[in-house]
């Protein structure tokens, strides 16, 4: 998956993750776990809690994630 470097952002995985890059750029979260938590470089961390099978899209702007698993 290739986002820009500029992007800032981590993202903590609680269960297993598909991420979805749409069409308008934004990187959506098909959810089939609890939590995923997310560090932004300009804010506070975030705990965003997903219910099991529902689908979010969590930032309207592409992000850099650096989970080993999705390199």
């Amino acid at each position: 998956m290739a986002l820009s470097a500029k992007d800032t952002a981590r993202v903590e995985l609680a269960k297993d993750l598909e991420v979805i890059v749409g069409v308008d750029g934004c990187l959506e979260f098909c959810a089939i776990f609890d939590s995923v938590e997310i560090r932004r470089a300009d804010s506070k961390a975030q705990l965003i809690k997903l219910k099991e099978q529902s689908f979010y899209t969590l930032f309207k702007s592409k992000l850099r994630v650096w989970d080993s698993w999705l390199r």
